[in-house]
């Protein structure tokens, strides 16, 4: 079965190619479309084609059973991207964001595809900021639906994690957990955690490829699981750490300027658990499987701390500002 990548190379993208080489049950023959900046020639016997989504989709010239878009974020681009992809493929996944719901604006409950609001779509869709990537998420979705009405699979994810991810917000609390000593914990200790392991996320699309699922589908841990002080003890068990949790609460930390999410990972402020609430029970009942928190947590700290470019982990709470809370 022939399958092409937009991306691959880089977090989600590597995970997903190692899921469809390891299957058992189809032999893929893979094509991954990107510039060739991030890892070039990563993998072995798979095919590359080098070029840009803005202006080089006119490379791809193959028809393919299945196109999977891990990189999406411009509506007007996702509208030319599928326009001119439409007639080569029978298949297009698409990986969205739970950021498409509205957060506040909805009870602060089970998130589900079909009962919740969703994000304003009033917007500069050029608007690269923070503030409109829900929105343009949902744009994009609009426009791979209209061209692929009956033949989409559109997945949201929320924090995605493990191995190789390029961002702080999940490797931050095995690098802390690690360390030991008095950690800060933030806000509530009953506040919900949810996230997904990058290699959890690239199984289950395999999944949608072999059993040709299609629609709309939340994918996330499950909801009302795992607490924030539940997280951080597996934490500390799965790393043999001697820290010990010192519970700050949020009033504190807001009066601080502390800020949530990339500041001090997975807390959220109050107003927003919604983000910590999505609901995957259509998607576990397709399929959608996890491996053991703790086997995510020792994964990712092993890939962490052995990093030599720590730009990555800048705008995580530093020692001395933590020290300084710890102390109040």
């Amino acid at each position: 079965m022939k399958v092409l990548i937009l991306g691959g190379t880089k977090f989600l993208g590597r995970h997903l190619v190692e899921s469809l080489k390891k299957d058992k049950d189809i032999e893929f023959d893979i094509t991954l479309f990107n510039r060739g900046q991030t890892n070039a020639n990563l993998f072995k016997k798979v095919n590359y084609i080098k070029g840009d989504r803005f202006k080089d989709i006119v490379k791809i010239h193959e028809s393919y059973d299945v196109i999977i878009d891990t990189n999406g974020y411009f509506p007007r681009n996702m509208d030319e991207l599928c326009s001119k992809l439409k007639d080569k493929t029978k298949k297009f996944i698409f990986i969205s964001s739970c950021s498409v719901y509205d957060l506040e604006e909805q009870p602060q409950e089970n998130v589900t595809e079909l009962k919740h609001k969703l994000v304003n779509i009033d917007i500069d869709e050029s608007d690269e900021t923070n503030e409109t990537y829900g929105a343009r998420k949902y744009l994009c979705e609009k426009k791979v639906e209209a061209h692929f009405p009956r033949s989409s699979l559109i997945l949201r994810p929320g924090l995605i994690v493990g191995p190789h991810d390029s961002t702080y917000r999940f490797p931050y609390w095995g690098d802390r957990i690690a360390k030991g000593g008095k950690i800060l914990a933030p806000g509530d200790p009953k506040a919900p955690v949810q996230f997904i392991d990058a290699r959890d996320l690239s199984d289950f699309i395999v999944q949608g490829i072999k059993y040709d699922l299609v629609g709309v589908f939340n994918t996330v841990s499950p909801y009302n699981e795992l607490n924030l002080e539940e997280f951080l003890l597996k934490g500390i068990n799965a790393l043999n750490s001697d820290g010990k949790l010192q519970w700050i609460n949020e009033k504190i930390l807001r009066d601080n300027d502390i800020g949530c999410w990339v500041q001090i990972p997975l807390w959220v402020y109050s107003e927003i658990q919604a983000f910590q609430k999505m609901d995957s029970q259509k998607a576990i009942l397709n399929g959608l499987k996890f491996r053991p928190i703790e086997q995510t947590i020792i994964d990712t700290y092993n890939w962490s701390k052995d990093i030599s470019d720590q730009s990555f982990k800048s705008g995580a709470l530093t020692s001395k500002l933590e020290a300084s809370l710890l102390s109040l």
